[in-house]
């Protein structure tokens, strides 16, 4: 995958000089270039002409319908893009027959998780095949990014405590920017959690003042509720909080119920509280939070008699937040803190990952998912595309 990429990083600028000599419509096939490892070549020019003209070589493997559209030097660049797809594995086969851009780049993506690579390494295909005005320039970079993140990933080969370590990043992450607070407050929980290492004594005093009272009924069990306390409490490792950490637990165990002889947590107290599998207010929020306690018993909280909320491979939403991302990143959490680890869960967690990959979205050459919650389509962080290939790097990691 790297060669084929270091190919396109040079056949892009060797077809940035010919342009800047005002030259286009260049040949690029397969048939037509060499390389030595480090450089490409041209094998004939004969299709070369002045900028300007109108016609153009349409080989037909190389060549899309929508292409019509766009000016010869766009079509150069896109054809790198076609020989890119055709190198890795005829990959443009479906693409040639189509002219479907969209559904070939979810055959592809799928087809990157299946061999074991993260799809985010594709995201220059989408800006290639939908920019216009297209320069060798930001070409080059997406492209050396993606050569950059594959040397990253074959590096970064992670141990078990450094994988934990990875899945509480994104948690923090999803929670600084969702701008989760604090129940009943202001205060954003991300905040408390980053003042914990300067002033652990003001925040220990602000969880004491703010759950002097019973006031669990009302809050989800989800990190933007009860998980989010459970968490901060576990970072400042203080058994002063033991009480508080109890009456949580008291308050979630009161929420179980048994369908068809299987045990699920409600979101809320109440009789008819629905159930939601999600990071922000169901159980995915509330086990990736348990399955890492550090300083307090895990024991106290039996989690496998809950491990029916997890195997959630469905969903209206892919991000992390409120979708199969975040249900994919509670399943490897348990899966990395069980003492006997399940393969079942990665087997769910890969499941969800490939549902998840049907919500891209690609439009005006950038990825999206389609976030049925919010009615539009989102490409931030906790509920777009970069948190969820976050996600998938945590998974290929653990399996590889």
């Amino acid at each position: 995958m790297k060669e084929v990429l270091k190919i396109s990083l040079s056949l892009t600028k060797q077809l940035d000089i010919l342009h800047k000599n005002g030259f286009e419509n260049i040949d690029v096939s397969d048939l037509n270039i060499s390389w030595d490892g480090h450089k490409t070549a041209f094998l004939d020019l004969d299709s070369l002409q002045r900028k300007g003209e109108k016609s153009y070589i349409k080989t037909q493997i190389y060549w899309q319908t929508n292409f019509a559209q766009y000016n010869n030097q766009d079509r150069d660049f896109k054809r790198v893009a076609m020989l890119f797809l055709y190198l890795i594995g005829d990959q443009n086969y479906f693409l040639s027959l189509t002219n479907n851009f969209d559904k070939s780049y979810h055959l592809l993506t799928h087809w990157a998780l299946q061999i074991g690579t993260n799809p985010s390494i594709f995201e220059f295909l989408v800006f290639i095949m939908q920019k216009r005005q297209l320069s060798a320039p930001l070409i080059e970079r997406k492209i050396t990014d993606s050569i950059n993140f594959l040397t990253n990933e074959k590096n970064d080969t992670l141990s078990a405590t450094d994988q934990k370590k990875k899945i509480q990043q994104i948690v923090y992450q999803a929670v600084l920017l969702e701008k989760v607070v604090f129940p009943g407050t202001q205060k954003p929980l991300s905040s408390l959690i980053d003042e914990i290492s300067s002033n652990k004594a003001a925040v220990t005093h602000f969880l004491q003042t703010k759950l002097s009272n019973d006031r669990f009924a009302a809050l989800n069990i989800g990190l933007s509720g009860l998980a989010g306390i459970i968490y901060l409490i576990d970072q400042l490792r203080d058994d002063n909080l033991r009480p508080i950490f109890d009456k949580i637990i008291l308050s979630i165990r009161q929420r179980m119920v048994s369908i068809q002889g299987r045990k699920y947590v409600k979101m809320y107290k109440s009789i008819n509280s629905p159930i939601s599998p999600y990071l922000s207010d169901g159980f995915a929020g509330l086990a990736i939070v348990t399955s890492n306690l550090t300083l307090l018993d895990k024991d106290s909280f039996d989690f496998c008699s809950y491990a029916n909320n997890l195997p959630v491979c469905f969903s209206k939403s892919a991000g992390l937040w409120d979708g199969l991302s975040g249900i994919a990143l509670a399943l490897l959490s348990e899966y990395l803190n069980s003492s006997k680890p399940d393969p079942k869960l990665l087997v769910c967690a890969e499941k969800c990952l490939n549902n998840a990959l049907d919500f891209l979205l690609a439009q005006n050459s950038q990825l999206y998912f389609d976030d049925f919650h919010k009615y539009k389509l989102t490409s931030n962080y906790s509920r777009g595309p970069q948190g969820f290939y976050d996600v998938i790097a945590v998974y290929l990691n653990i399996k590889n």
